[in-house]
């Protein structure tokens, strides 16, 4: 089942006042003549889209697109409290790996070697470095 991207229904309810994307279970859409894209899910599947005009940003939490949004504003409602420091972000997971700055805390160990890291992605690619 082949279907273009203008023809998923943009729904809004009661329940979820940011728009969704309703689609078909095991469809293929074309997004552009390059890029397909293809639902497979047991289920349908609410996709949130962002509002702002000429944003086509969708997620499948209505938490991650209201987020997405202060990248529009500029909102950055999470303050480091560490004295002297005066960094913001638009996130709190971004802020709780900020605060392992000041701590020093690094979770992320290497179950090869020694190594720490503050960030999972840093552990990930030392891990590579291993094989």
């Amino acid at each position: 089942m082949e279907s273009n991207l203008e023809d998923i229904q943009l729904e809004e309810n009661e329940d979820h006042p940011v728009n969704y994307l309703k689609m078909d279970v095991n469809a293929v859409y074309s997004i552009t003549p390059e890029v397909t894209l293809t639902v497979k899910k047991s289920k349908k599947r609410r996709y949130y889209h962002c509002d702002v005009e000429g944003c086509t940003k969708a997620y499948t939490k209505s938490s991650h697109v209201k987020a997405h949004k202060r990248t529009h504003t500029g909102e950055k409602p999470y303050v480091c409290t560490w004295e002297g420091c005066e960094w913001r972000f638009n996130r709190s997971d971004e802020l709780k790996r900020h605060y392992r700055k000041h701590t020093g805390a690094r979770p992320y160990s290497c179950t090869l070697c020694e190594k720490t890291f503050i960030r999972a992605d840093h552990l990930n690619i030392h891990m590579k470095r291993h094989s």
